[in-house]
Order: structure tokens, then sequence, then C-alpha cells
């Protein structure tokens, strides 16, 4: 038995790292991956909270939008060095994104990329596009 237990310990070495080297690695996942190490161990729950590097891709099977929504709703980090969103227009309201937009803006945003935000519908040749808000325009110092 504690033959076993010393190789888990050996063995989990990336639980050891000093923890600025453990942001750098998560900085480099998407959303959903980041959010999935919070599995790996009781120090690396909350990690991802603090990363100020936010990328969001559409997954099959997942409710993109909530998904976001509770990742934000966890999200600690006062600043947001990348927000990244890579999605479907047509299954997220306006409103979602404004909030979504919002979030960053308050979060002193330095990089802001929104991917797909014009759509087609049946009924329409030309795309349906999303207006930014003004919010996002202002600058604070």
């Amino acid at each position: 038995m504690e033959i076993e237990e010393d190789i888990v310990e050996k063995s989990d070495f990336i639980s050891n790292l000093p923890e600025s080297l453990l942001f750098s690695i998560l900085s480099l996942l998407d959303m959903y991956n980041m959010r999935r190490t919070s599995m790996l161990s009781k120090r690396w729950r909350y990690l991802w909270t603090y990363i100020p590097r936010m990328d969001f891709h559409e997954r099959r099977g997942i409710d993109f939008a909530a998904f976001v929504d509770k990742s934000l709703s966890l999200h600690v980090a006062p600043k947001i060095e990348k927000f990244r969103f890579h999605f479907d227009s047509n299954h997220t309201s306006d409103e979602q994104i404004d909030a979504w937009i919002k979030f960053a803006v308050e979060r002193f945003v330095v990089e802001f990329d929104f991917e797909d935000l014009a759509w087609w519908t049946e009924e329409e040749a030309d795309p349906i596009l999303y207006k930014i808000p003004d919010s996002l325009f202002c600058c604070r110092f």
C-alpha cells in the first residue's frame, strides 16, 4: 500500500510545479479544456478561475451559452488579457453576447476577439449583423 501511494505522489509531478508555471500551462488551453483540469486534484480545482486568458470555442453536445455564463460567474481574475469567442451566433442571443462583452470591459480586457458575429437565416439573403455595444469602445486609464 505504501509503495502505491509513493508511486502516485511521485507520478503527480505536474501538481508540484510552481503556480506561475501552472498558470502559463493553463493559459495555453481553451476554456473547455482549462475547466476540465479542475478534476485533476484539489489544487487544480479553481486554478483556471485566475487565468487572465479566456478562449471559448463552441463544441457539439454542450450548451455554449450556459457554459460561458457559468465560466464567467466563477472567474475571479481582476484583469482579462485575452477574451476570445468562436461560436455560431444563431444559437446565442444579442443580450447574452452583450453580457459577455460587459464582463470583459469590466475586467479591463486588453485583447478582444469575436468570430462569426454575422449569420444567415433561411429567410434572409443578407447576413444578420450583431451590433457591438458602445461600452466596448470606452477606454479606462
